[in-house]
């Protein structure tokens, strides 16, 4: 099932940079039941379990986005304003 998740996102890349799959150095696929398992999401579900326009991870006084109040460290990842990419 896995397999067949990347050999449809390999497709869509293979039209626009055809020899995508010999660049690949490292792959690892996930699905909804991965993230439910390694990173105890809520149902499997990818980005923020908040409403990241009105509050920031690290409090509702900072503005959306990676900042955490401390000078130099930021926060990444799906959870973190805009969220998800690749």
């Amino acid at each position: 099932m896995k397999a067949a998740a990347a050999d449809d996102l390999y497709a869509a890349l293979e039209r626009v940079i055809p020899d995508i799959r010999s660049r690949v150095e490292v792959e690892m696929v996930a699905t909804p039941l991965t993230q439910r398992r390694f990173v105890k999401k809520h149902k499997g579900t990818y980005g923020p379990g908040i409403d990241m326009t009105r509050h920031n991870l690290y409090g509702a006084d900072l503005a959306p986005g990676p900042v955490t109040g401390i000078e130099g460290l930021w926060g990444v990842g799906d959870s973190t304003y805009p969220g998800v990419g690749v």
